[in-house]
């Protein structure tokens, strides 16, 4: 009996363990969960960064309902992890008229001058390498009409940047995946970059030429697969994964009682 006892809550350990791990790593996340009201500047929610937000530019973002409504850049650093890096951000834009406006998710070294980013400008997304120190926009690719952006729509889109022996970069862009399964979605577009990086440590949220529109940002995710920072857990995954838990607690009362 007694080696029974302890075989369950093993069991069940380790079953917890590989469900875990199956999701792959979560180097940073923030799902901007902050009171209304709340300017994003200074705030530290969310796991894995390395600082809190700062905010450069007028307006600025305040949060409504889980969401950072504005314009400006934010950014957050996190710790560089592997050649590979996966990142998604849930964002929307409205009211935007001016044909030449951007919406920038972007992963950089906190002190580079190259972003690997992906955008939404002029209601299409393109991925496309970012000069902040000439203000412009290089070796960028639209995807096809079919991910026309429809302004007021919060979409996801998932990013892959990838670090080659030879130098260059891969970045992939996927917009709203339905699957966890990476070869299951569509690409919405691949581009070859140079950013002179062999790493990135900072996440980047970033406006240009907002004349009458704002800029929403929902939840950032920063991690090592594609199913980490696109999906959610099964129900049937969760639910077995709280009778594990429960399973552990109740033993635990009987073992102290």
């Amino acid at each position: 009996m007694n080696s029974l006892r302890k075989q369950i809550p093993l069991t069940v350990a380790s079953f917890l363990a590989s469900a875990v791990t199956s999701f792959g790593l979560i180097i940073a996340e923030d799902d901007i969960n902050y009171p209304d009201t709340t300017t994003l500047i200074g705030e530290s929610g969310g796991s894995g960064f390395t600082n809190n937000w700062n905010v450069f530019g007028s307006p600025g973002y305040t949060v409504t309902s889980g969401v950072a409504e504005g314009a400006g850049t934010a950014v957050r650093d996190f710790n560089p992890n592997g050649s590979v890096v996966y990142w998604s951000t849930t964002l929307a834009m409205t009211g935007e008229t001016d044909d030449l406006y951007t919406v920038a998710s972007a992963l950089n070294v906190n002190s580079a001058t190259n972003l690997a980013a992906i955008n939404i400008v002029n209601n299409r997304f393109q991925v496309a390498l970012f000069s902040t120190t000439s203000m412009t926009w290089s070796t960028m690719l639209a995807p096809t009409p079919t991910y026309t952006y429809t302004q007021g729509n919060l979409v996801q889109v998932v990013a892959k940047l990838t670090f080659n022996v030879s130098g260059d970069e891969t970045l992939d862009l996927w917009v709203n995946p339905t699957s966890d399964v990476e070869a299951n979605n569509p690409i919405a577009a691949t581009v070859s970059l140079e950013t002179n990086q062999t790493n990135v440590s900072r996440y980047r949220y970033q406006t240009f030429n907002l004349d009458s529109g704002t800029a929403s940002l929902a939840d950032v995710r920063i991690g090592t697969d594609f199913a980490t920072v696109s999906a959610v857990p099964e129900p049937s995954t969760l639910a077995f994964l709280s009778v594990g838990l429960t399973a552990m607690v109740v033993f635990r009362r009987r073992r102290l009682a």
